[in-house]
């Protein structure tokens, strides 16, 4: 049974930005619009399927850093006129895995390059496709879908590199320019057709000793796109031999895009390789994400902004650090007082990352929440940038009793209603796991919390898409309802 704490004192901090560190150089082209946001999970689109089709998603399913990403997280800071501005906010919030009471602090991204006007560098881009029987259907037919509007968006100046596998890998075009995309798209539609098993490690090996024809080319971005439903049968299939080909690449420069389809995507696997440096992915659940992600979001996702962020966190005293929300568990270290951030891409969302501390002692009015240093690599230039970043709290109280609670000065409540999100999912996958009336009653308390929350910030800061996620998780509650317990 999980302990509960119950009714938790606490002056809540409502945080005022006392530096916003924005270290790289200013840019031409720079006028707002753009966001910035962590690599890795982009979405949680597996488990948005999984629900909307009655069931549970498990905890591999979806991860808190995929949920930020899907939303648009601004901070009421000074307009970003540099290539990453980084700041931060505090607040308070009651948590609905515990009923805990605790200090949070968004850490924010964002860029100031104008995102109408933004054209990508030329890509050096190499394509592996899943062409494997578990392909078959929807599956294949979305992936030709996807790959003829990668195509679409080729420039020139771009190579562009085809790779299939099934049982065996065949490379059926090499990395050279795009200048007849007609002949790419007959290419596709000839040879995209589900068969065989799913040899993805030698497609994987294929498709990077294509990128690697041409890489390291000054003003080139260069990456590879693997489209898969990541359930490798023959072959190399090992999860530390994947990150291992994934890292030796990362290193050399060679970013990795996966495209994931199938409620049966491989999503821990994809998780563990896409967190690397240069690393993102995407669940292409049907034709309307399809669009959105390799239509709109296309030129965003091949570009970083900086490279191996690293904030060393020192909170004040009567704080403690409880939880880091929004990176992977390997980035999060000494006891959470150090996190890094392998890449930071470009995004049309500005995006974070949360951090949940204990309050421990008394706080001070206007006294410091938490100092961090950061450290980074900007993308574009390989210069090193170093800054500092000071969160200030003005002992408000926020979160333990919604309806009397003051404005959100901060604006974090949108980040905090988010988090809850994340938690009532986790508390339904518990259930799941182990389906007992308790765990039942867990998770469907905690549901209905985070969906009182979310539409009350949904109103608050006129954020229709919260109100939205509140409708998934009233789904989410009727198939735990529905569920067989023991």
């Amino acid at each position: 049974m999980r302990t509960k704490r119950r009714g938790m004192k606490l002056l809540g901090l409502a945080a005022t930005l006392a530096v916003s560190a924005c270290t790289a150089a200013p840019m031409e082209g720079l006028g707002g619009g753009a966001g910035a946001t962590a690599g890795g999970a982009q979405d949680i689109a597996l488990a948005r399927q999984v629900i909307e089709s009655g069931g549970i998603p498990t905890a591999d399913q979806y991860t808190v850093e995929g949920l930020y990403a899907e939303h648009d997280m601004p901070l009421p800071a000074p307009a970003c006129s540099r290539t990453l501005c980084i700041n931060g906010r505090g607040g308070a919030n009651t948590f609905v895995d515990d009923d805990a009471t605790d200090a949070i602090v968004q850490i924010g991204f964002s860029s100031g390059i104008n995102a109408a006007t933004f054209q990508r560098k030329p890509l050096n881009l190499s394509l592996v496709v899943d062409i494997s029987g578990s392909m078959a259907g929807d599956k294949i037919e979305r992936t030709r879908d996807a790959l003829h509007r990668i195509v679409d968006r080729m420039n020139e100046g771009d190579r562009l590199a085809l790779t299939i596998f099934d049982d065996n890998s065949q490379v059926l075009r090499g990395p050279d320019p795009v200048t007849d995309h007609d002949s790419i798209h007959t290419l596709i539609d000839d040879h995209v057709h589900d068969r065989g098993s799913t040899n993805m490690a030698a497609g994987l090996s294929d498709g990077y000793a294509q990128a690697a024809l041409h890489r390291g080319q000054p003003g080139i971005l260069d990456r590879v796109i693997l489209i898969t439903d990541a359930v490798p049968n023959t072959g190399m299939m090992s999860d530390e031999e994947f990150i291992n080909q994934a890292t030796q690449n990362a290193e050399a420069g060679v970013g990795l895009t996966v495209f994931g389809v199938g409620t049966d995507f491989n999503n821990e696997l994809v998780y563990k390789i896409t967190h690397l440096r240069g690393g993102n992915y995407y669940f292409i659940a049907d034709a309307p994400r399809l669009t959105q992600v390799v239509d709109e979001e296309f030129d965003f996702m091949v570009t970083p902004v900086a490279y191996d962020l690293r904030l060393e966190i020192t909170p004040a005293e009567g704080l403690q650090m409880k939880r880091v929300y929004g990176l992977p568990e390997d980035a999060v270290t000494n006891g959470g007082m150090t996190l890094e951030v392998a890449t930071v891409f470009l995004s049309k969302r500005k995006g974070g990352m949360a951090l949940r501390l204990d309050v421990v002692g008394g706080l001070d009015d206007e006294a410091a929440m938490l100092v961090s240093s950061l450290a980074y690599t900007d993308a574009a230039t390989g210069e090193a940038q170093e800054s500092a970043l000071q969160v200030m709290g003005d002992a408000r109280r926020l979160g333990s009793n919604p309806e009397a609670a003051p404005e959100d000065p901060a604006g974090i409540e949108r980040i905090a209603s988010l988090t809850n999100m994340f938690l009532a999912m986790r508390e339904a996958s518990e259930f799941a796991a182990t389906p007992t009336d308790e765990n039942r009653q867990d998770a469907s308390d905690a549901i209905t919390k985070a969906i009182s929350q979310l539409q009350r910030v949904s109103t608050s800061v006129n954020d229709p898409t919260l109100s939205t996620e509140a409708q998934l998780l009233e789904k989410l509650k009727q198939n735990v309802a529905a569920a067989r317990g023991q």
